[in-house]
């Protein structure tokens, strides 16, 4: 079992500002120790679909409402050992 010390939620950002005023990028959404392990098991009978909603859903809460997330690396669901790590 991880200790609370090892269990983290890391959000990483690359943004531009576009000339009609939107902001555009990626983030890199990193979940290790015990935020990664009880995502895995939240989502370990759900399909594709199911988990990538629940990792927008979990991005779309942190930042302000209105903003379009979609997700276009999901993590490997079957690893126990490496962080979840996903990039939006």
């Amino acid at each position: 079992m991880p200790t609370s010390s090892e269990s983290r939620v890391e959000r990483k950002a690359d943004f531009k500002l576009t000339p009609e005023g939107d902001l555009e990028g990626t983030v890199t959404a990193t979940y290790t120790g015990l935020e990664g392990q009880w995502r895995r098991l939240a989502e370990r009978n759900q399909d594709d679909t199911d988990r990538k909603k629940f990792l927008e859903e979990g991005v779309k809460d942190a930042i302000p409402a209105g903003s379009e997330v979609e997700l276009t690396k999901g993590p490997d669901w079957g690893s126990s050992e490496s962080p979840v790590v996903a990039e939006f």
